[in-house]
């Protein structure tokens, strides 16, 4: 369980032998299947990170550990069994969010700080390729949208990008 005090990388070795005792592996069948994924793992590595003494994963490696235990890289960050309003020590002097709002945030969904800045989100959003910004803004705040913006044939269904002012059979 991630709390205030936990830095992800704690996080990530915690999720790591939690993982392991499921799979059953030893620490050396860790290692090796790290190995076969081309990152120089050893048992000595698996037992530092998990007992702590290894401060750091790479994003390789963290690439490599959920493709080893088949679960999304979000799951190694994030725990997905813990309380979504536990605390979340991102980095060492940044903010502490919760475990929801962090997991949306590394999955693209939302700022860390949330909606409440307009450039901060701008500024996020502006990097998402379209079709997921898209995606979002009808899944997302769409539904909020969707007791003020007429649906069905109350809605005028002209392409975003159609400037001229005639509709998709011809009509303006």
């Amino acid at each position: 369980m991630a709390s205030n005090q936990d830095h992800p990388t704690a996080v990530i070795a915690q999720q790591v032998r939690a993982l392991r005792k499921r799979d059953g592996l030893t620490a050396e069948q860790l290692a090796a299947r790290m190995r076969e994924q081309g990152v120089p793992f050893d048992k000595t590595v698996v037992a530092n990170l998990e007992t702590g003494r290894r401060r750091f994963v790479t994003v390789q490696e963290l690439f490599a550990l959920a493709e080893v235990f088949d679960v999304f890289p979000v799951h190694l960050l994030v725990p997905p069994d813990s309380p979504d309003d536990d605390s979340y020590q991102v980095t060492p002097d940044g903010p502490v969010s919760t475990l929801h709002r962090v997991r949306q945030w590394i999955r693209g969904q939302s700022p860390l700080r949330g909606f409440d800045d307009a450039a901060r989100t701008i500024r996020h959003f502006s990097r998402v390729p379209r079709d997921e910004a898209e995606a979002f803004l009808l899944r997302d705040i769409g539904r909020g949208l969707s007791r003020v913006v007429p649906t069905g044939s109350d809605r005028d269904h002209r392409d975003d990008d159609d400037v001229t002012g005639v509709d998709d059979d011809g009509r303006r």
